[in-house]
C-alpha cells in the first residue's frame, strides 16, 4: 500500500495542472500509483482521473484501466466527485456503462446537485460532456434543461458559455431558455472573455434565436477589437456566426470585411471557402473583397490512396465544390483560380464512392471549368452510376429520401446522359416491390421515382409507362387517400392517359375521394394548365372537368372554402414569369369561360374573395418545390458542413 497517496494524488494533479508530463509519471512510477489502485478512496480515483485528462493522455489502454477504476469507485462518488470524471472522460472514453453510470447518478441526486450549482455551478462542465459525446437521453437532457433555466442567475462566466454552446449543439432551441439566458447573461457580456463572446454569438445563431438587441449588443465587442490583432479562427467563427442568422450591421461587415483583407494571405483554402460562404451568404462584400479570390493562392492536398482519410476526402470535396459555386455565382472565377482548383478536382471525383457523403448539392460539379470535358464527363457517369448502385443497397428510407432530388437535378444539369438514365431506370424497375409495398410513404416515393422516369426522363419508352399503369393498378387504395400521390397522378393523367389503361381509371376513383379536397385538385389543376399554356392540355382538360366540376362547385358553396381556395391559389400557384401587371381575378375569370361549361364559376363565387389589387401567381407543381431545392435553399442548408467544421477542440478555451 502507498505511503501518504492522498499526498501523492495531490502532486500528481499539481504536475497536470502545470503540464509537466515527465514529472507526473515519474512520479507515478516511483509511487507505484497504478499498482495500489484498489486501495484509492472514490475522492482520489476521481482526482486521478481527472489528472490524466488535464494531460491528454490518449493512450486506449491506460483509459480502460481508469474506465474499470471508475465503475469500481462510483457507488462511493459524491456529484463533485463524478462531474469531475465526466469532464475526464468527455475527450477519451466511448464507454457506454461510464456514460450509463454518470446518468443514472445525476438522475438519482437531481434535487441535490440542482442545490449545489447556486454555490459550486458546474452544470456546464457536465452538460459539455454529454453533448460533445452525443450522449445522454432525453429524460437526462430535459433535466438539463430545467436545471439550466433555474440557475443561470447563479453561474460563473465558463459555465454560462458551456451551457449556451452544448444546448445550441444538442439542438435545444426551448425559447424559454434562450429568452432567459438573454435577460440574465447579457448584462454581462460586455464583460466576458473575447473568446467567449464570440462562442455566445454563434451559440445563439445556431439556434437562429435572439433579439436584434441582442445581437447589436454583441457585434460591439468585435467592432471595438481593431481587426489587425483578429486571428484567422476568431474571423472565420464570428463571420460564420452572423452569417448564419444573417445579422450584423453593415459597420460591422465592413469592419470584419478589413480584418479578412489584412489576413488574406493568412487563410487556408478552408478558411476561404467559409469566408466566402459568410460573405455570400448576406449578399455583401466589396469588389476589394471579392477581387481577392481572383489573385488567392488556392492549395490544396489529395490523396486518394488507399491510406487516406475518407471522411478527408468527403471534407474536401465539398469544399471544392462549393466554393467554385461560389466563384462562378459571384464572377470571380479566372483561368487561374480554375486551374489551381481543377486538378484536386479531377482527383476527386476519380476517388471510388466521393458522391456518397457529399453534402453539397450533387450538380454543383457542372458549375467547373475544366481542359477536358470528355475526361470530366466520364468519370461524373461513373460516380453517379456508382452512387445509385450503393444507394439502393440501403435501406428503403434513405433510398426515397434521395433519389426524388437527385433526379431532378440531372434534369437541370448536362450530366443526365442516357447511360445515366438507364441505370437509374432499371434500378427503380428492378425495385419497385421493395419500394412499393410497405406503406403510403414508400408509394409516394416509388410514385415519385416513376413519373420522374416517364415524365422527366428524356429517354423515355414504352415500358415505362406500362410499370406505370401496373404500378397505378396495384396501388389504387393509395392514390385516392393521399394528396402527395394525386398530385404526381394528375400530372401523369395530363401526358399519359391516352396510353395508360388504368390511370384514366385511377383517377375517376381520385375524383370521388373524400379525403382529397377539390380545392387541392383545382389547384394542381391551374398550375398544370398555366404551365403548358392552356392548349396543350385542351382536350385532357375536358375529361378532367366531368371528373371535378360538380363538386368543385359544391364545395365552392361553402364560404369558408370558397375563401381557403383563393388563399391557396396565391400561395401555391407559381409563375415566375408574370410580370407585375398581372390581374389575378381577370385570369380565374379567362380560365373559367374557356374551360368551364359553367363559365362564371370564378365570377360568382369568388370576386367578393378577390382583390381586385395586382398578383402575382405562384406555382404549385411540386417539380417546382423539388427544383427550388436550389441555390439559396441549398447554401443555407450547407451551414450544417460549417457547423461541423466549427466544433471547439480545446474546452478550456471557454
Amino acid at each position: 500500500m502507498i505511503k501518504n497517496k492522498t499526498l501523492v494524488i495531490y502532486q500528481l494533479m499539481k504536475f497536470s495542472k502545470k503540464g509537466d508530463r515527465k514529472a507526473f509519471f515519474d512520479l507515478a512510477e516511483s509511487s507505484q500509483i497504478f499498482y495500489n489502485l484498489k486501495h484509492l478512496t472514490s475522492i482520489e480515483a476521481s482526482k486521478l482521473i481527472y489528472s490524466f485528462s488535464n494531460l491528454k493522455i490518449s493512450d486506449p489502454s491506460i483509459w480502460g484501466i481508469l474506465e474499470n477504476l471508475f465503475l469500481v469507485n462510483s457507488k462511493n462518488m459524491n456529484m463533485h466527485d463524478y462531474i469531475m470524471c465526466t469532464w475526464a472522460f468527455q475527450k477519451f472514453s466511448k464507454n457506454p456503462e461510464v456514460w450509463s453510470k454518470i446518468e443514472e447518478a445525476i438522475d438519482s441526486n437531481y434535487l441535490e446537485w440542482k442545490q449545489d450549482q447556486i454555490k459550486n455551478p458546474n452544470i456546464g462542465l457536465a452538460v459539455y460532456s454529454f453533448a460533445t459525446n452525443k450522449k445522454g437521453s432525453d429524460k437526462l437532457w430535459q433535466k438539463f434543461l430545467l436545471i439550466g433555466k433555474e440557475i443561470l442567475p447563479y453561474l460563473d462566466e465558463r459555465n454560462s458559455v458551456l451551457l449556451a454552446y452544448s444546448f445550441c449543439k444538442k439542438g435545444i432551441k426551448d425559447q424559454g431558455f434562450w429568452k432567459r439566458y438573454e435577460t440574465v447573461i447579457i448584462p454581462k457580456y460586455p464583460n466576458f472573455k473575447f473568446i467567449n463572446q464570440s462562442t455566445v454569438a454563434y451559440s445563439f445563431s445556431l439556434c437562429k434565436t435572439g433579439s436584434q438587441q441582442l445581437w447589436d449588443i454583441m457585434e460591439k465587442p468585435f467592432l471595438l477589437k481593431d481587426y489587425k490583432t483578429y486571428s484567422k479562427r476568431d474571423i472565420v467563427q464570428i463571420l460564420f456566426s452572423f452569417a448564419r442568422y444573417e445579422k450584423g450591421s453593415k459597420e460591422f461587415w465592413g469592419h470584419m470585411e478589413q480584418a479578412v483583407l489584412f489576413n488574406q494571405h493568412n487563410f487556408t483554402f478552408t478558411d476561404l471557402n467559409q469566408i466566402a460562404y459568410s460573405f455570400q451568404m448576406n449578399d455583401i462584400g466589396s469588389k476589394e473583397f471579392w477581387d481577392m479570390f481572383k489573385n488567392a493562392k488556392i492549395s490544396i492536398q489529395i490523396d486518394n490512396t488507399n491510406n487516406s482519410n475518407q471522411n478527408d476526402l468527403f471534407i474536401t470535396f465539398n469544399e471544392l465544390v462549393f466554393f467554385g459555386r461560389i466563384m462562378k455565382k459571384k464572377e470571380v472565377a479566372t483561368k487561374e483560380l480554375w486551374n489551381s482548383l481543377e486538378k484536386p478536382f479531377i482527383k476527386l471525383i476519380n476517388t471510388p464512392n466521393i458522391l456518397q457523403k457529399a453534402t453539397v448539392p450533387i450538380s454543383y460539379h457542372t458549375q467547373f471549368y475544366v481542359t477536358n470535358p470528355e475526361i470530366f464527363t466520364m468519370a461524373v457517369e461513373n460516380q453517379y452510376i456508382q452512387f445509385f448502385e450503393w444507394l439502393f443497397k440501403r435501406n428503403v428510407q434513405d433510398i426515397l429520401t434521395q433519389i426524388i432530388n437527385i433526379c431532378y437535378l440531372l434534369t437541370d444539369t448536362k450530366v443526365g446522359s442516357p447511360k445515366i438514365w438507364k441505370v437509374l431506370t432499371d434500378l427503380i424497375i428492378n425495385h419497385k416491390d421493395l419500394l412499393a409495398d410497405k406503406d403510403v410513404r414508400h408509394v409516394r416515393g416509388f410514385c415519385s421515382s416513376v413519373y420522374i422516369l416517364t415524365n422527366l426522363n428524356p429517354y423515355t419508352n414504352e415500358k415505362n409507362v406500362e410499370i406505370f399503369d401496373k404500378f397505378c393498378a396495384d396501388n389504387i387504395q393509395y392514390f385516392i387517400n393521399d394528396y402527395k400521390c394525386t398530385a404526381i397522378i394528375t400530372r401523369c393523367f395530363f401526358k399519359y392517359q391516352n396510353q395508360n389503361k388504368t390511370l384514366k381509371k385511377v383517377f375517376q376513383e381520385i375524383a370521388k375521394s373524400e379525403k382529397i379536397k377539390p380545392d387541392f385538385l383545382f389547384i394542381t389543376l391551374l398550375s398544370i394548365i398555366y404551365r403548358y399554356q392552356f392548349q396543350v392540355v385542351e382536350k385532357q382538360f375536358i375529361q378532367f372537368r366531368e371528373y371535378f366540376e360538380n363538386s368543385i362547385v359544391q364545395y365552392l358553396n361553402d364560404n369558408k372554402s370558397r375563401k381557403q381556395l383563393l388563399q391557396d391559389i396565391e400561395i401555391m400557384v407559381i409563375n415566375r414569369n408574370l410580370n407585375d401587371n398581372f390581374d389575378l381575378l381577370q385570369w380565374m375569370q379567362n380560365m373559367s369561360q374557356k374551360y368551364f361549361q359553367n363559365q362564371f364559376i370564378f365570377q360568382k363565387y369568388l370576386e367578393k374573395q378577390c382583390e381586385t389589387s395586382k398578383h402575382k401567381i405562384m406555382h404549385s407543381d411540386e417539380e417546382e418545390q423539388y427544383r427550388m431545392e436550389s441555390e439559396e435553399i441549398n447554401e443555407k442548408n450547407y451551414a450544417y458542413y460549417f457547423e461541423k467544421q466549427q466544433d471547439f477542440k480545446n474546452p478550456k478555451q471557454f
